[in-house]
């Protein structure tokens, strides 16, 4: 019963993702141990570069940065996979 809970949570939250919840969703899915969200909001931040940067200077991914920043180096990583400037760039540059 509490996994289907959480994976039918899991759908709700992925079906809102956008540009202004996805670091805090990352968040969660750390946080709860929930893969398919944390797979899916990784392949959202990365869907566009246009998008990761609106996100990496969003007041949300400074705080992603603070609270987990292993998360916060894992997009930097797939930022870099992509051939994106990578997030952790960003921040150091201002």
């Amino acid at each position: 019963m509490a996994e289907e809970l959480k994976q039918l949570c899991e759908r709700m939250l992925v079906e809102s993702l956008d540009e202004e919840t996805v670091c805090w969703m990352l968040e969660a899915a750390e946080a709860y141990n929930a893969p398919r969200l944390k797979r899916v909001g990784k392949e959202f931040f990365t869907h566009s570069k246009d998008l990761t940067l609106r996100v990496c200077h969003s007041e949300a991914f400074t705080t992603l940065r603070e609270s987990a920043p292993h998360l916060a180096r894992e997009l930097d990583f797939l930022c870099s996979k992509n051939q994106m400037t990578p997030p952790g760039y960003l921040m150091r540059a201002r």
